[in-house]
């Protein structure tokens, strides 16, 4: 039976129905578009934001540290005074290098290298510094031998209830810190030579 007046659709995989359709680009899932707008740490205004703040830090930190070399007057304190102080302006100017750099991840090891080995520093001057306040470890065992530990969650001694302040409970505490020393400034060099093998990285373990 033929039926007039009525108009075939036509077959979607014919032919000639795909050649007479408009070419169409299919955009893979998850790739960037024209349309997209670049992240906001890559731009230029949060690098003069972030700058501004990093140069007015070291500025700041620059005045301290002149003022303390200036007035030397407590050189078994100050030093370390200073040695701390010094992490302002590296890690201020490491991490808008970092910023400055955000694309390529090499120099952001690199970067991140450095201001990890100072902080490892840092810690182990503050601690002298601690010691040095304290008027050192034979100072402090004379003030705190044989009290007994207040058991606080908040302190962290929560586990150390029943137990009394001694020379060999200073110096847990002492080496417990300083591992840190030891330990920050390794990863940091293991994770330089990973890199510079194409095995690290970031956020991936």
């Amino acid at each position: 039976m033929t039926v007039r007046g009525a108009a075939l659709a036509p077959d979607p995989a014919s032919p000639t129905t795909m050649a007479a359709s408009p070419s169409v680009s299919v955009i893979p899932e998850g790739s960037p578009t024209a349309m997209e707008q670049p992240v906001f740490l890559m731009t230029t205004a949060a690098q003069a934001i972030s700058g501004f703040f990093v140069w007015t830090a070291l500025l700041i930190t620059c005045h301290q540290i002149y003022m303390h070399l200036r007035c030397y007057s407590c050189p078994n304190e100050q030093r370390y005074i200073v040695r701390i102080l010094f992490i302002v302006p590296i890690y201020a100017f490491d991490s808008w290098l970092s910023l400055l750099f955000f694309t390529n991840d090499q120099y952001y090891v690199y970067f991140g290298t450095v201001r990890d080995c100072y902080e490892a520093l840092v810690i182990y001057n503050f601690l002298s510094l601690c010691y040095e306040y304290l008027g050192g470890e034979s100072s402090i065992m004379s003030e705190i031998r044989g009290k007994p530990i207040e058991s606080s969650c908040m302190y962290g001694t929560c586990c150390l209830w029943g137990k009394t302040y001694s020379i060999g409970f200073l110096r847990f505490c002492k080496q417990a810190t300083l591992q840190f020393c030891v330990v920050k400034p390794l990863m940091a060099v293991s994770t330089v030579v990973l890199q510079a093998f194409g095995k690290y990285r970031d956020g991936d373990f």
